[in-house]
């Protein structure tokens, strides 16, 4: 009864008082959200540093930031679709978009044969970019245009092995990678195809994936700005026939100015091009085998309406006429009765796209002069050549890949020829899973030295060192951070060569970043890293590690 009486008698005190606690409470509550609002605020300035709305010439584009606070924008259109009247045509600028485009997952892949070599993928809508950046507030950072491998025939920007996100991150630049045209949709040339006009030039060429390659530097030349890149300190890259590709910008009239350093990895089959009338004898004979098919003849047809019925067929059906060939490549060399064998991968001097002298402007010295990177692996030919060692005696198959030196003796080759008319040429060589073997003891592994291929089983089960060792791209892991490789990655990246691959990876893209930033590798990775002299001494890096630290050194061939 106290307890009721003291509330009657006090109810007024009493709801003071919980109107005093009430406020207290809700002043609480209120400052609680207002830290919240404003920690949260402050959260997601330092999460989106940079912009993921970006206005392009064409259009916005939105992007995503990661959880490794790198920035990406995938599948940015750089050209019209290459489709119907535009096929085997020179690249038009993109249409115009409203609103915001969201850009946030990569396109197709170009027209190609798929990894079982039998089925067709892709699209000729196609012609898309990529970029990657790191998540801050700083700009005219400098570009790492990367053009991926695969016999100018196969392949796709978006592999995961390309992802630009760690050396983006690890060396303060900007990554993009577009696609280009493939096989006989990016390399094609044929009278009926050529207007031989003022203006016609570029498409008159038949260097189609070229001029996409072309077409994406100007879109860098012209967006990247807006995305925080220095448009004037581009550096091209890429390997194999990404590789390849670097050297015909390289003696690309049309590339003049649009780039200013270039890194060239395993640059493959020499010093040639092709002339436009063996492309024309080649594209001839297709033309005769397509209309077979159909069960017509060009008798009597004139140029513009077989160039009508060319671009009539789908992708699928000019694809149909090429067969996938060695290492991937599509081989459209004909028979030997046939005579005059042309691969259309490989670029037509037709004097606008690519100089009319081809690659003895490297001689003349007429040519894009710019820092350059070339480099090989030790080991190239074994990814090529795993499938015939069952039939071969070790020995054999080591001195074999050893023998059959194609890209490193084209590595210096071309190191030597730019050297004559230029500075800055860097070589390097990588080890890294190289088979490391006896040959006075069957070949056994060297029970002395590390190799990176845990599973060193001569016979007893998969030799991985032995099969694929320091083979045609694994480089590629080591320059992107990525640890993955044609499915064999818990065969070369695990538990018992960590860190050492890690650490050699993060020296070789502080080498690449050094590069792409002054034009000069220094000695970001912990060996100064000299540039090419014409001698016998000091001539490239070797990139190599065991299981607990990297083992780079400036070497001599």
């Amino acid at each position: 009864m106290d307890r009721i009486e003291y509330k009657r008698k006090d109810g007024h005190r009493a709801s003071k008082f919980r109107f005093f606690t009430f406020t207290l409470l809700f002043a609480a509550l209120a400052f609680s959200t207002a830290t919240i609002i404003f920690d949260g605020f402050k959260a997601y300035a330092v999460a989106c540093e940079f912009p993921t709305v970006i206005r392009t010439e064409y259009g916005r584009v939105k992007g995503i930031l990661d959880d490794n606070n790198i920035l990406s924008w995938k599948g940015i259109p750089f050209a019209k679709p290459p489709v119907g009247d535009l096929r085997w045509k020179r690249p038009e600028k993109p249409d115009r978009w409203d609103g915001v485009k969201q850009t946030v997952e990569f396109c197709d892949e170009c027209t190609q044969y798929a990894a079982d070599a039998k089925d067709i993928i892709g699209s000729e809508d196609c012609l898309y970019l990529n970029v990657w950046r790191p998540n801050s507030k700083k700009t005219k950072l400098p570009v790492y245009f990367w053009i991926h491998g695969g016999g100018n025939s196969t392949g796709t920007a978006g592999l995961s092995m390309y992802d630009g996100s760690k050396i983006a991150g690890n060396g303060n630049l900007i990554v993009v990678t577009p696609n280009y045209r493939l096989g006989p949709l990016g390399w094609f040339t044929h009278p009926v195809l050529r207007k031989g006009k003022k203006g016609t030039a570029m498409s008159d060429s038949g260097n189609y994936g070229t001029l996409d390659i072309i077409m994406a530097l100007k879109w860098v030349r012209e967006n990247i700005k807006a995305f925080g890149g220095d448009p004037n300190n581009v550096t091209i890259g890429g390997e194999s026939a990404g590789a390849w590709d670097v050297y015909m910008l390289l003696i690309s009239p049309a590339a003049e100015g649009l780039f200013h350093k270039a890194m060239a990895q395993s640059g493959v089959l020499g010093f040639f091009t092709n002339s436009v009338a063996d492309g024309d004898a080649s594209a001839d004979k297709k033309i005769d085998a397509l209309m077979a098919i159909d069960g017509i003849s060009r008798d009597g047809m004139k140029d513009n309406q077989i160039a009508h019925y060319l671009r009539s067929k789908t992708d699928a059906e000019i694809l149909s006429l090429y067969e996938p060939g060695f290492g991937g490549m599509l081989d459209v060399q004909d028979t030997p009765e046939d005579g005059d064998p042309v691969e259309f991968f490989m670029n037509f001097r037709d004097g606008a796209v690519i100089h009319k002298d081809g690659f003895e402007v490297l001689v003349s010295g007429d040519y894009n002069k710019v820092p350059i990177i070339l480099g090989n692996n030790k080991e190239e030919m074994k990814l090529f050549m795993y499938p015939y060692l069952p039939y071969m005696f070790p020995c054999a198959y080591q001195a074999a890949t050893e023998y059959f030196y194609i890209e490193p003796l084209t590595t210096d080759l071309v190191a030597q020829t730019l050297r004559m008319n230029q500075t800055g040429v860097y070589v390097y060589r990588f080890n890294y899973g190289a088979y490391r073997y006896d040959p006075s003891n069957n070949c056994e592994p060297d029970p002395l030295a590390f190799n990176a291929w845990m599973d060193l089983r001569p016979w007893g089960g998969p030799n991985f060192a032995l099969m694929f060792g320091a083979c045609h791209m694994l480089d590629v892991p080591f320059f992107f951070g990525n640890f993955e490789f044609l499915g064999l990655e818990n065969y070369i990246f695990n538990g018992l060569n960590f860190p050492g691959y890690k650490l050699l990876s993060d020296a070789m893209m502080a080498y690449v970043a050094q590069f792409a930033h002054t034009g000069d590798p220094g000695d970001a990775g912990g060996v100064h890293w000299t540039p090419w002299e014409n001698t016998a001494t000091g001539q490239r890096i070797i990139f190599d590690a065991d299981k607990d630290a990297t083992l780079i050194e400036m070497s001599t061939p």
